[in-house]
């Protein structure tokens, strides 16, 4: 057994669950994982088999995220490659039984398709019947497979638990989901999005460190590699009490040098009018 492996495999074990996992991944940044080869499909598959390793029994699931709706209006979930990395578009062919969730932010999985996941209608990508609500609900974890702390897509789905983050706004996009079977079913995607033409940035260094000094964030080192662990329910209490006192608690320095004066000039939260033209 590969001990870095090994190390994870131990952390989930105390948690004496099978709560699902959600794996973030960069294969280069976790090539401690995997005995090393110059074969790019030995290496996908050797990866793939370490994050089952990791996982064991609990349910599994990998971003498929792909952000080509947002531009052409058509989802097809049986074709549409995933854009966040090598491994993810490998799981999706190679090993998924389903793509779950809405356009743009979706997950491949080794679960029985849920019929209460939303995939066409009305839907909101972070919103409580979605994936992260799933992960949420059942205790689940966050696994940064080599995966920077900046890619943690959860921190979404906690914007939207305390009502929407002030500093974006929700913009609808209207398309279809093209099914296998040439069906298109009707969706209506509320995406809340950056100010067009602002800078807006987390500050991720103090993120993971105040979430670190409460035992949120687990690391897990080797030579050129890092793996994080991340409990759901508790990140998503903490900066929701956090974003209770104050709700520009995510963003950089540079981010509130301009946020916070136009929040208090406007007196509300951001609408798309603001940053967009209307037709």
């Amino acid at each position: 057994m590969n001990p870095f492996i090994e190390s994870i495999q131990n952390a989930l074990a105390a948690d004496k669950s099978d709560s699902p996992l959600l794996a973030h991944a960069d294969v280069f940044r976790a090539r401690a994982a995997i005995a090393n080869t110059s074969d790019p499909k030995l290496m996908l598959s050797r990866h793939m088999a370490a994050l089952l390793a990791i996982s064991g029994d609990r349910p599994l699931f990998i971003p498929s995220f792909n952000y080509d709706f947002t531009r052409t209006r058509v989802y097809r979930p049986e074709h549409d490659a995933s854009q966040v990395g090598v491994l993810t578009e490998h799981a999706r062919t190679q090993w998924a039984s389903w793509r779950c969730g809405p356009p743009v932010f979706n997950f491949s999985s080794n679960m029985p398709a849920d019929p209460s996941i939303p995939y066409a209608g009305d839907v909101d990508p972070f919103g409580p019947d979605t994936i992260f609500g799933l992960l949420h609900r059942t205790g689940g974890k966050v696994l940064m497979y080599g995966a920077p702390f900046s890619s943690f897509t959860f921190l979404h789905y906690i914007e939207r638990l305390t009502g929407g983050p002030v500093y974006r706004y929700d913009k609808l996009f209207i398309g279809v989901v093209q099914e296998k079977d040439g069906i298109e079913r009707p969706v209506q995607l509320n995406y809340h999005c950056r100010p067009m033409g602002k800078t807006l940035e987390y500050d991720w260094v103090k993120l993971r460190s105040d979430a670190q000094a409460q035992g949120i964030v687990h690391n897990f080192k080797a030579p050129g590699s890092e793996v994080l662990l991340i409990d759901i329910a508790l990140i998503c209490q903490f900066w929701q009490d956090q974003l209770q006192r104050d709700p520009l608690y995510l963003l950089d320095q540079d981010s509130r040098a301009w946020v916070e004066p136009e929040l208090s000039r406007l007196g509300r939260r951001f609408v798309v009018s603001d940053f967009e033209g209307v037709s």
